[in-house]
């Protein structure tokens, strides 16, 4: 049937954007989760068996929701393979850069992924950038400068590390862009299910042999890791990400080094600095701004009119 939509869909905009914040928080405490497995050098390991854990936390929702279906790739095998192989590349980057350089230096770099997103949505997604967006970019990328900067510690910075961080950047920003684009035609569960499988299949020959080596405390995390930061959350923000401008899903994303910064304290004994708490006061003002600005019903569509029309099909299974 022919519908006409809009992004972000109205009714349903503010339970939308409070779904989108929902993963960042949770992602928070993979820093600890990371560090809680010891396998610092041995990246390829713990990516593979969270990717295992990720799949059968999708596979088992879909089977006892009997939405066998979604195991199908529904003609977006090369989209699909593309996010896992991204997934799998992103992770490796971002926990060898966690290694090779200050946290605070790895972390912005990291989130300077929301710029490309900002830059480059309009030109592979057809989506306009509205006004505050950039304001909103500004002060959460000026709170993570900041929240960064707390935390730089006293090491040195290496080219190898600074390649990886921004390759991490890279990396998580397509995956973004591509994962926006798979939720036009795509359940969250055949999303969820099948950048986890391809990310375990190509991490796996690296991965199974040094499988000795993950201790018990190792894998309660590892399982931790891969059922509710990359089952539960993903599912969620997959979810989400269909009713939410990819711009303003990556914005939102700052949110979880605020969040990290709280299960750091909490699970690590890691107190906070006044760097820390002003960044994060930035992040949440930015994101506060943001939110206001799409739920006040003030923001102009950011579809084109010859962009309304589509043809919208039956409801498919996932999507409600």
């Amino acid at each position: 049937m022919k519908a006409k939509i809009s992004e972000p869909r109205q009714g349903s905009t503010s339970l939308d954007y409070a779904l989108v914040c929902v993963a960042p928080i949770i992602w928070g405490v993979s820093g600890v989760l990371v560090r809680w497995t010891h396998l610092a050098g041995h990246e390829q390991v713990l990516i593979f068996y969270r990717s295992c854990f990720a799949v059968a936390f999708y596979s088992i929702v879909m089977l006892a929701t009997r939405r066998r279906i979604e195991f199908k790739s529904k003609g977006e095998a090369p989209l699909l393979i593309t996010s896992g192989l991204l997934a799998a590349a992103f992770a490796l980057c971002v926990f060898k850069a966690y290694n090779l350089l200050p946290i605070g230096v790895a972390t912005f770099i990291l989130y300077l992924f929301p710029v490309l997103v900002a830059v480059m949505a309009p030109l592979l997604l057809n989506e306009k950038t509205e006004r505050g967006t950039f304001l909103c970019l500004a002060i959460a990328l000026a709170g993570t400068a900041v929240l960064s900067w707390g935390q730089m510690g006293g090491g040195s910075s290496s080219a190898k590390g600074l390649a990886l961080a921004f390759s991490s950047a890279v990396f998580w920003g397509l995956l973004m862009l591509i994962w926006k684009k798979l939720r036009e035609t795509l359940s969250p569960l055949t999303i969820g299910f099948w950048t986890n499988t391809v990310a375990a299949v190509v991490t796996a020959g690296f991965a199974i042999p040094l499988t000795w080596i993950v201790t018990p405390k190792g894998w309660a995390a590892i399982a931790v890791f891969g059922t509710v930061s990359f089952g539960v959350a993903g599912l969620i923000y997959f979810y989400a990400l269909k009713r939410v401008k990819a711009q303003d899903a990556a914005l939102l994303s700052y949110i979880e080094p605020v969040s990290a910064m709280i299960f750091g304290f909490a699970l690590l004994g890691e107190s906070p600095n006044w760097q820390d708490l002003v960044g994060a006061v930035l992040i949440l003002a930015a994101g506060a701004l943001l939110l206001r600005m799409r739920t006040s019903g003030k923001e102009v569509p950011v579809i084109p009119p010859d962009a309304l029309e589509i043809d919208d099909g039956p409801l498919q299974s996932g999507d409600a």
